[in-house]
């Protein structure tokens, strides 16, 4: 097998990243990987984005030529909030910006694969945002939300849907964990005036992840003991998926509408009814735990996308 010449850029204590790159060259890719907080402290991104391949990266006395590869993985992390000072963290997000402006044009041209294009879809910056519009784009219904800082909106909310379970969640893209919101809360409900919070009906029943990589998609349900699954110390179990044709179309369609080649698709299986519910789509998904259940199938789909 030839081996597939491939630059990535992210960052070396981000977990994903190292294992997305170590499984990539495990299946025939030659990877050369640029740490983004390396590159903003040693080094110069020379951009061309009238030809981006003949965009240029120098660190050191090492030089990356974009022209020289044929495929690049990329996942893109704003860490400037950890530089010790400003000036720092603006140059950190300079660097960043000028690279994925790079890497969103190689993608944009069709000059190479890339997993994932940076700035492809910001939706998830909002999540309730996020999750009508792929209720839009798919027809399946997100759990009933509420949105607000009105403690009478909430405790509205709250008490409509009680008998079912509420749950709280982050309102925007940082990683939060879901939360059951308990009746005695409600004593700390006057706090939300001055931050707006994401209450949504407890749906009861398991997770469903769903992975799209390229044109194939991986199904795993779990089951746990927790609202959140994702909790350290949660009692979990984990089985693959067999997703129904409508299913798999639907998550099919959320990828090409977010012009991303790897998504993360969350849903909720009611046990009542059998009914799926979506929760959000994932630009950055976390994979490598379901990949490693899975057998690898998630790294040789998303190597398959990088050949071409």
């Amino acid at each position: 097998m030839v081996r597939l010449k491939t630059l990535a850029f992210g960052h070396a204590a981000d977990n994903t990243f190292r294992y997305l790159i170590t499984q990539a060259h495990s299946r025939g890719c030659s990877v050369q990987a640029i740490d983004l907080v390396h590159l903003a402290l040693r080094g110069k991104v020379y951009p061309d984005l009238s030809n981006p391949m003949q965009s240029s990266i120098c660190i050191g006395k090492q030089q990356f030529h974009l022209g020289d590869y044929e495929a690049i993985i990329a996942r893109f992390l704003d860490v400037s909030a950890g530089a010790p000072i400003e000036s720092m963290a603006m140059h950190y997000r300079r660097v960043l910006s000028e690279v994925c402006q790079v890497v969103e044009r190689v993608d944009e041209m069709g000059l190479a694969p890339v997993v994932n294009p940076p700035c492809s879809d910001r939706s998830n910056f909002t999540k309730l945002f996020h999750g009508l519009l792929l209720n839009e784009w798919t027809g399946i219904d997100i759990p009933p939300s509420c949105l607000s800082n009105d403690p009478y909106e909430l405790k509205e909310f709250f008490y409509q849907h009680v008998g079912s379970g509420v749950i709280t969640k982050g309102v925007s893209a940082s990683k939060t964990w879901a939360t059951e919101v308990r009746e005695s809360d409600l004593l700390r409900i006057s706090s939300v005036r001055t931050c707006p919070v994401l209450l949504q009906q407890r749906i009861k029943g398991g997770d469903l992840r769903i992975h799209v990589a390229g044109d194939e998609a991986f199904g795993e349900k779990i089951e746990s003991d927790r609202v959140d699954y994702r909790r350290q110390g949660s009692l979990s179990s984990y089985s693959t998926f067999l997703i129904p044709d409508g299913l798999r179309a639907s998550c099919l369609s959320i990828r090409n509408r977010m012009g991303l080649p790897l998504v993360g698709v969350d849903f909720k299986i009611e046990d009542a009814t059998g009914r799926y519910y979506l929760l959000e789509a994932n630009a950055m998904p976390c994979y490598q735990g379901y990949d490693r259940r899975a057998r690898g199938a998630i790294s040789d789909a998303i190597v398959r996308f990088l050949r071409g």
